[in-house]
């Protein structure tokens, strides 16, 4: 499965651990235009993760979150979310690959497949 990048998290990253795109970029130990292809949606590679999961680690941002969650896969379908609501249309629960979050009163019972 590709790899994507939460761009909205990494941009946030920017603002709030380095001085420019250029000192990320230098951080990271890519080029200040592969950092530029990042935030236009490609240049994913190995390179790239490894140098952020050690700045995860060097500056204390979360690693786990500059990747968007990979797809619910339901028979040929690939889900990003299942959002649950009332009939207000009032989001009870959010469900993805990643994490669940619910309201308060809301329960969300997960049973595991069985091999």
């Amino acid at each position: 499965m590709t790899i994507e990048l939460d761009l909205e998290y990494l941009k946030e990253i920017l603002k709030t651990y380095y001085k420019s795109k250029s000192d990320m970029a230098k951080c990271i130990g890519i080029t200040r235009s592969h950092l530029q292809e990042v935030f236009n949606g490609r240049g994913v590679g190995p390179k790239l993760l490894e140098g952020l999961k050690e700045q995860a680690n060097s500056k204390g941002f979360i690693y786990e979150q500059c990747l968007l969650p990979q797809p619910i896969i339901m028979g040929d379908k690939k889900i990003a979310s299942i959002e649950i609501t009332d009939s207000n249309n009032n989001l009870l629960a959010s469900i993805s690959s990643r994490d669940i979050i619910s309201e308060k009163n809301t329960t969300v019972i997960v049973v595991p497949h069985e091999d």
